[in-house]
């Protein structure tokens, strides 16, 4: 939408935003100004006064490394989301704290950058599987990038999980029927959308406007693309 671009009370009886970037404030500030009930969903805004729904993404990341540490893996790689995202940034924080409190292995080479599309997933997984040495396990910060790593791995003749893991984010509706199927992290996003759904449909029924916020902990969802390395 253009800087041009508005929006009037009158065309309109509310409006879900689903945001991924702080770059929406300012439209979401827009709608409010213009008096129309807004639910924002998927990112965690500042403001109190909006109903907002989504996902801790820092929590689920914690989660999915941990449980690959627990496997015995001791060298990760990674595979960064998109620059402007929160959830990219949530998800790397994370990592980058993980890394730390239980000093495991990232070198500078096994660190690069995708855009949440298959196509950098596949671009960046060459690229480390390029360096001098591998790790055992590459976090992928969600499952498009992480499909195109798997692709990557298999064109250069890797094995997943035998030569190396993957583990993805967000569980994407094919994540189940990847070969292998693919360790990630859900987001319950179709609860999200619900939530939200029936928040706007409470600010426009009552005129006591509630104010909900939840951001839910995601679910690690274990497959077959994380090797076990204990034994």
């Amino acid at each position: 939408m253009s800087k041009s671009s508005g929006i009037s009370r009158h065309q309109y009886d509310g409006a879900i935003v689903v945001s991924q970037s702080r770059h929406d404030d300012a439209f979401i500030e827009m709608l409010i100004k213009q008096g129309l009930p807004v639910v924002v969903l998927n990112r965690e805004i500042d403001r109190q006064d909006v109903p907002n729904f989504a996902t801790n993404d820092y929590l689920g990341t914690e989660k999915i490394l941990e449980y690959a540490i627990r496997m015995g893996h001791q060298t990760f790689g990674i595979i960064q989301g998109a620059t402007d995202f929160v959830s990219a940034a949530d998800r790397q924080q994370a990592f980058e704290d993980v890394v730390r409190t239980h000093q495991v292995t990232v070198k500078p080479e096994w660190r690069k950058r995708g855009t949440y599309l298959p196509d950098s997933g596949y671009e960046a997984m060459r690229a480390i599987l390029g360096a001098s040495t591998v790790p055992t396990c590459i976090f992928a910060a969600n499952d498009d990038m992480a499909v195109g790593a798997m692709r990557a791995c298999q064109d250069l003749g890797y094995s997943i999980p035998g030569d190396i893991s993957i583990i993805g984010y967000d569980d994407m509706s094919y994540a189940k029927y990847l070969i292998p199927r693919l360790t990630t992290v859900r987001k319950p996003t179709d609860s999200i959308v619900k939530d939200g759904v029936a928040a706007l449909t409470q600010l426009l029924d009552d005129s006591a406007e509630k104010v909900t916020k939840k951001i839910i902990v995601p679910t690690l969802i274990v497959r077959d693309s994380v090797k076990d390395l204990r034994n």
